[in-house]
């Protein structure tokens, strides 16, 4: 990853939501949180953010020491020597989620690694992101269809918004006015005795 500070996070990387789940059976574990990473000069900073949200809660002394958790799993997976750049940040703690039964400081602290990890792909998200397939609108072999950007117009025909008129169609034949056709939607027997008729010599 590219860093004018050479630390993690390299910009600011906010609102990334993590969220910790296990609950197939017992014990079970549920944690969520939205987190903010701002840069900082060196080390690491944890702060609880003075208008935070709190879902599915309402002990303070609970969720202060959720909140204490959720801090030792984002230090923890900072101190990682996964981590490409050395730490250099506040972390924002915004939001926590809490289930009445399966939430406890263990899932925080998985939860505040998790958020570590997410903030992490963020960081390189927007490289991947230019390597995208273009449109299939684009390539002359692959015609748009209706639903399109283009309201279903062929490249040269989006310049100007117009379709071109539809080609004509003859009408179908009529059987009772085509000759061709015509003994094809008679009754087999009759066409029969026209053709022995037909096949006898004049005299």
């Amino acid at each position: 990853m590219d860093s004018d500070t050479g630390t993690f996070p390299p910009y600011p990387i906010r609102g990334v939501r993590a969220v910790y789940a296990r609950q197939a059976g017992c014990p079970s574990a549920f944690a969520e949180v939205t987190v903010d990473f701002e840069p900082l000069v060196e080390g690491v900073v944890f702060e609880v953010a003075d208008d935070l949200a709190v879902d599915g809660d309402d002990d303070p002394e609970w969720q202060a020491e959720c909140q204490a958790a959720v801090e030792s799993g984002v230090r923890d997976e900072l101190a990682l020597s996964g981590v490409e750049l050395p730490p250099a940040a506040v972390v924002v703690l915004r939001r926590m989620r809490f289930h009445p039964v399966d939430s406890h400081p263990r899932a925080f602290r998985q939860v505040g690694r998790l958020a570590v990890r997410n903030a992490l792909a963020a960081i390189h998200r927007p490289q991947a992101a230019n390597h995208t397939r273009a449109p299939l609108w684009s390539n002359p072999a692959h015609p748009p269809r209706g639903g399109s950007r283009n309201g279903g117009l062929r490249p040269e025909q989006a310049e100007t918004g117009h379709r071109p008129p539809p080609e004509a169609v003859p009408p179908p034949a009529d059987p009772l006015r085509d000759p061709q056709t015509a003994d094809r939607h008679q009754d087999p027997g009759h066409a029969r005795e026209n053709t022995g008729r037909a096949a006898q010599p004049p005299w």
